[in-house]
């Protein structure tokens, strides 16, 4: 979970998060980013920690949204038989990332992640980019989505729905593509009640990450 600006809706969103997750069973971590990341929690079931934590979070200096991304994604990858998710609350922004939306997705996706984005009363899009649908392309290239939020029952519905959907997950194996690169990969089912959220493809062969 990594967090940044508009702290006391950030700080809302993450107790609405632990209000749905099970104190004792639910692990979390709690990281905050400016143009570097911070871990402010390491990895604990005890979710009074991560709420302890919260009063430490501070707004300062640039914004680094998408190498958080990738730095937490590449954090969950070492942790063996963990089926993690990274759940981002930020205003949009991003001032000073050296990799693009595309490249953190890439990373995320790699170690197989989905990424999920909360944009608290998001700020206007900025140097000709929409920044917003960049995040909702990473986030969707992971198997997770993006959401906007601008008052507390909004946020409610969305963290409501991540973590329902994080209590549905499914692992389908299959066999893997022969030529090296990227192949992509979609999922769909028979009953039109339902919906599927998956990552957008996989990598086959040898790969790097950003050093």
């Amino acid at each position: 979970m990594i967090v940044s600006a508009r702290l006391a809706a950030v700080r809302a969103t993450v107790r609405h998060l632990l209000s749905w997750l099970v104190s004792g069973e639910d692990e979390l971590a709690l990281f905050a980013f400016d143009d570097q990341l911070h871990e402010l929690q390491t990895f604990t079931t005890n979710h009074i920690d991560v709420e302890n934590r919260l009063d430490s979070l501070r707004s300062f200096g640039n914004t680094s949204l998408y190498d958080a991304i990738w730095q937490v994604g590449v954090e969950l990858a070492g942790r063996a038989g963990s089926r993690g998710a990274v759940f981002v609350i930020t205003d949009g922004q991003d001032t000073h990332s050296r990799l693009s939306a595309a490249e953190a997705a890439r990373v995320v996706r790699l170690v197989d992640v989905p990424v999920y984005i909360i944009a608290v009363d998001p700020s206007p899009d900025h140097a000709g980019e929409p920044i917003g649908d960049s995040l909702k392309s990473l986030s969707h290239a992971t198997g997770g989505e993006y959401f906007t939020t601008s008052s507390p029952a909004h946020t409610s519905l969305a963290v409501r729905q991540i973590v329902e959907e994080l209590r549905h997950r499914y692992v389908i194996a299959f066999e893997p593509g022969s030529p090296a690169g990227w192949h992509s990969l979609a999922v769909r089912t028979t009953n039109k009640n339902l919906s599927v959220r998956a990552r957008s493809g996989y990598l086959a062969g040898a790969h790097r990450e950003p050093t």
